[in-house]
């Protein structure tokens, strides 16, 4: 989960401008830690709710598990009760 968000996100979507907004620092961690923590925007750089869907997406993708688990644990903004 070390990848870049902004770099999978601009090689997926290279024609979505917002993308080049995106943090360049931030990694797939430090995404999941800010799903479970309520800092997904902050995290993110950008306040794009298509952007946060594609994301939440990938990185269910990652963790092997479905879409609902990673919108769960940030709806409840933590991983309590989740895993």
């Amino acid at each position: 989960m070390v990848e870049k968000i902004k770099d999978w996100y601009h090689r997926e979507f290279p024609d979505d401008e917002v993308g080049e907004k995106l943090n360049g620092e931030a990694s797939f961690t430090d995404f999941f830690v800010a799903v479970a923590t309520g800092t997904v925007y902050k995290t993110m750089g950008v306040g794009d709710s298509l952007v946060r869907e594609r994301l939440f997406e990938h990185l269910s993708e990652i963790l092997g598990k479905p879409y609902a688990y990673v919108y769960d644990i940030w709806l409840a903004g933590s991983l309590e009760g989740v895993m």
